[in-house]
């Protein structure tokens, strides 16, 4: 792997950016993770380059493409250590000033860290977060659009996080070390990305948006979100954990509404919607249902129609449709499908 020298009196003084490209048994993607690497065109960054305890030969490929140096750094797990404690690794590793996390299976433009760093050195923002795309088979849609200011206190930002306008993807973002050193990501199964932004957003001075879409995040059948392993109590973790963070805002009307919506989208209906896919016939998928079933109010709908129109229409449905919501929603399901040819 051949990476970019700058050769500037910065790059000398340390790199500005630690990348952190992950793997696990992601043999296929080796190749195009790396060459899209070479393609960056920001170049005062250094590269760790993990292997989460591959078995299927992702580690003697990174071993053979890669040749470490000053710039490139191979870090080799021999043990699956999960998402969450490789992260918390690396940026113990990190000398960079701001760190980006990169998916080797998602797409990326090759001036996104040009933007991003520009973004950060003109705003002095601990959080740069871009535009991001996601696609799933042909199909492209916007996953995460910064509308509205391009700059943000860190009061502002909390509030975005309730109302699901900022969001917990991390390789959309340019986050401050310092930020991530003090508050590490939580050891989940999965969504440590959302747990971790509750937490570090509440260390961010500011947070700087670039409009572009910059990214693009690949879903693919192997990826966490689409594993059958999915733990409730991971959902329900990060909804406590966003209700702590929404505890140092204060008391107003609109962040009650905010954090009304926050229940909603975070908590009910993700509990719901995850059941239904993953198969609500258990005991533990009915067993939930019958709980959100009893925290969803009527008397919250119009509160949350004023802040979140379609989680308000959502939550109508599952209220009225009651134990018949399983059909409902198979029959919207398969509209879905067939909508977008299968």
């Amino acid at each position: 792997m051949e990476l970019p020298s700058d050769g500037t009196a910065a790059a000398s003084a340390g790199p500005f950016v630690s990348v952190v490209l992950t793997f696990h048994n992601n043999l296929e993607f080796v190749d195009t993770a790396l060459e899209q690497m070479g393609r960056l065109t920001f170049e005062n960054y250094e590269l760790f380059i993990i292997d989460d305890g591959s078995t299927d030969g992702t580690d003697e490929a990174l071993v053979a493409s890669v040749d470490p140096d000053a710039k490139v750094h191979l870090v080799r797990h021999g043990e699956n250590k999960g998402i969450a404690s490789v992260r918390n690794d690396a940026v113990m590793r990190a000398k960079g000033e701001f760190i980006w996390f990169v998916d080797c299976d998602d797409e990326w433009e090759p001036r996104i860290l040009e933007r991003l760093v520009a973004a950060a050195r003109q705003t002095g923002a601990d959080l740069v977060v871009c535009g991001a795309n996601a696609r799933r088979g042909h199909r492209v849609r916007p996953l995460e659009r910064p509308q509205g200011r391009p700059l943000v206190d860190g009061v502002q930002a909390k509030s975005m996080v309730l109302r699901e306008e900022l969001r917990g993807y991390l390789w959309n973002k340019l986050i401050r070390r310092r930020v991530l050193l003090a508050n590490p990501f939580p050891i989940m199964k999965s969504m440590s990305d959302f747990a971790g932004l509750t937490a570090y957003i509440q260390s961010v001075n500011r947070v700087a948006f670039v409009p572009e879409a910059l990214y693009t995040h690949v879903y693919r059948a192997s990826s966490i979100t689409n594993r059958k392993e999915r733990d409730y109590g991971d959902f329900e973790r990060c909804w406590h954990l966003g209700r702590q963070m929404a505890r140092t805002l204060s008391r107003t009307e609109q962040t009650r509404r905010e954090v009304l919506a926050f229940d909603y989208w975070a908590y009910y209906l993700n509990v719901v919607n995850t059941s239904r896919r993953l198969g609500a016939s258990s005991a533990e998928a009915k067993a939930r249902e019958e709980e959100i079933r009893k925290l969803m109010k009527w008397r919250d709908l119009p509160l949350l129609a004023l802040i979140r129109p379609k989680v308000a229409l959502r939550a109508s449905a599952f209220i009225i449709a009651g134990r018949s919501y399983g059909r409902l929603h198979g029959f919207v399901t398969s509209l879905r499908r067939l909508r977008h040819g299968g």
